[in-house]
């Protein structure tokens, strides 16, 4: 039903909005937002409209049905926005945080980056959160932008007409971190009047107005005047007046790129420096936390699986090099940044090949060749023999490598013969330096059978160390404990080499699925902190005691490769009195597992 107010009430009203009518180049619009669960009411309202856009903020998206996940796509689809609302719809303000400081990186842990990953899970690309209960203060926001940039809160004031609250107006010329809405369910008490005051200011003063509600309900249903719903009636309403006063459609995501916000952009970050070394492209960033770096050529969207790209630990400062072994000469490329598989920052462009290189390249890595190009190098092939130097050195059944002039981002164990990795054997993904030791276990190794290590560079295979013995003679031992040492001749032994000798020292500290170092356990709450020494670690994993594997969806973290560290993994819903492990890996080998403990 369209509301119509008599044209002298119109008159007075664009009278009545106080505030100057400015010269600038917003266009005025209005963002209507969506929080919770709603899915299916947001779909019957907008799902065929295509005359309006809309945000949708949802928590608990762990318990949507496929069928509203795929409404949430055809929404996608159709224009709208999809957007965060917390993994449970728990607030920063609740008692289990009330704004402490100390717990922004819980708060994270068990409400933001659950959302976030079941949201990319199912191919959603979110960058807006919307603040359970509107509760929010600068720590908080601070923590959470790395993940989700645009953030929003709620604002009312009672004692005000909705068109007096400049907190849910913006414009360009406005310093913001954060945007605010009120509320136009029935409990918030703005009625049409008042709303329509609040999209005539925004109209006079080219301003967004940022509006939002939860339900939409059908004006016959027994639902119609729940407080936190908006009749289907008012709804139309408030958008036919919008409409009818020339005003734009914003999704959150838009009206927030509309500004100056004192937020770092998704796609530029002025703390990004990057310096080429031939074919090398070597970056130091601060203040931009970071689980993966991606090269890419300027324009693209994003990073696709094949290009260069790099592992970084998640810090928020640091340094990274990647190998780009096929740049074009000439071709502009910028560093991507993500996090949880969320682009967050952007190099500016940079050029990493200046000229057309002629000469031919010598043997080996960086062979000199003559004529223009990076520093006059050309790129010279080795046909599978190795560039740089690799050296081997057994303990047990663990491949302790170590390597020099090869820039490496994986290494794979494979029998001899085998021309690449395949997925299931033993490998581990390194940090793309071009000199690194690393060490791998072969749990499976076969007595007798020669194998090598397949050094890669970004899926290129770059090197290959001589070949080498993993188990040199067979035998009986008896393992004494976990992560303990056999005693008598043992299977396999520290080979010095290939064909070394066989010290009698069994199937490896490792035991049956026993730690091969050191790890400590400490709980607060439901978050275990875990420390490790003379363990190299790429992946921690938390699972129910008698589990023997990590499986998707479970708790974990990945870890930097060191072989001692420290880490904090939140079990979000953890179960009383189950006892449980933390599984540490090596590539996608266990190397070993925590002892058993209780939240």
């Amino acid at each position: 039903m369209k509301i119509r107010f008599m044209h002298l009430l119109l008159l007075l009203l664009l009278h009545a909005v106080p505030g100057s009518m400015v010269q600038a180049a917003t266009q005025p619009g209005l963002v209507l937002s969506f929080d919770d669960t709603y899915v299916d009411q947001w779909y019957d309202f907008f799902g065929q409209r295509t005359d309006v856009k809309a945000t949708f903020f949802v928590s608990y998206w762990h318990t949507l049905t496929p069928a509203q996940i795929d409404k949430l796509r055809q929404l996608e689809a159709g224009g709208h926005e999809i957007g965060a609302h917390s993994h449970s719809h728990v607030g920063v303000g609740d008692t289990a945080f009330n704004f402490d400081p100390a717990l922004t990186e819980t708060y994270v842990d068990e409400q933001v980056l659950p959302a976030l990953a079941n949201m990319v899970l199912d191919g959603f690309n979110p960058l807006s959160f919307s603040y359970p209960s509107g509760e929010r203060d600068e720590n908080y926001d601070a923590a959470i932008r790395p993940y989700f940039p645009y953030l929003r809160s709620t604002f009312a004031d009672e004692n005000k007409r909705l068109y007096q609250l400049d907190d849910i107006f913006h414009d360009e010329n406005k310093q913001y971190g954060f945007l605010s809405g009120d509320g136009i369910d029935n409990s918030y008490g703005n009625d049409l009047v008042e709303i329509e005051e609040a999209l005539l200011r925004a109209k006079n003063n080219n301003e967004i107005l940022t509006l939002y509600a939860h339900r939409i309900v059908d004006d016959n249903s027994p639902d119609a005047d729940h407080n936190y719903g908006v009749k289907v009636s008012r709804l139309e309403a408030v958008i036919a007046m919008a409409k009818n006063l020339g005003l734009k459609f914003y999704t959150f995501q838009e009206a927030y790129q509309v500004g100056n916000p004192n937020t770092s952009s998704p796609t530029a970050n002025s703390n990004i420096s990057v310096a080429i070394e031939n074919n090398r492209v070597q970056m130091q960033w601060d203040n931009t936390a970071n689980d993966f770096i991606g090269i890419v050529p300027l324009g693209t969207a994003g990073w696709q699986e094949g290009m260069p790209g790099v592992w970084t630990d998640g810090s928020a400062s640091g340094k990274a090099g990647v190998t780009v072994s096929d740049a074009v000469a000439g071709q502009q490329y910028v560093a991507m940044f993500y996090s949880n598989f969320i682009k967050v920052a952007e190099s500016d462009p940079f050029v990493i090949i200046e000229g057309t290189g002629t000469g031919a390249g010598g043997s080996g890595t960086g062979g000199t060749g003559s004529g223009s190009g990076t520093g006059g190098t050309g790129t010279g092939s080795t046909g599978g023999s190795s560039t740089g130097t690799i050296e081997v050195a057994l303990e047990n059944n663990r491949v302790r490598l170590s390597w020099k002039d090869v820039a490496t981002t994986f290494i794979g164990i494979v029998p001899q013969g085998q021309s690449e990795w395949q997925e299931g054997m033993p490998g581990a993904v390194t940090d793309g330096s071009s000199s690194g030791k690393m060490g791998i276990t072969v749990n499976e190794a076969v007595a007798g059978q020669q194998y090598v290590a397949l050094l890669y560079n970004n899926g290129v295979k770059v090197s290959e160390s001589a070949p080498f013995v993993i188990i040199a003679s067979t035998g009986s031992g008896t393992d004494t404990g976990t992560g303990g040492t056999d005693t008598g001749s043992g299977t396999g032994g520290t080979d010095t080499g290939t064909g070394g000798t066989d010290t009698g020292s069994g199937t490896g500290g490792a035991g049956t699925g026993g730690s091969t170092g050191t790890i400590e356990v400490a709980l607060e709450n439901n978050r275990v902190r875990l420390s490790w020494k003379d363990m190299i670690t790429t992946f921690i994993g938390i699972v129910p005691q008698g589990q023997s594997e990590w499986q998707e969806g479970m708790p974990g973290a990945v870890a930097d490769g060191s072989s001692s560290g420290k880490i904090g993994i939140t079990v979000s819903d953890a179960v009383a009195g189950q006892q449980y492990v933390a599984i540490f890996y090596n590539g996608t080998t266990r190397i070993g597992a925590s002892p058993a403990f209780t939240f």
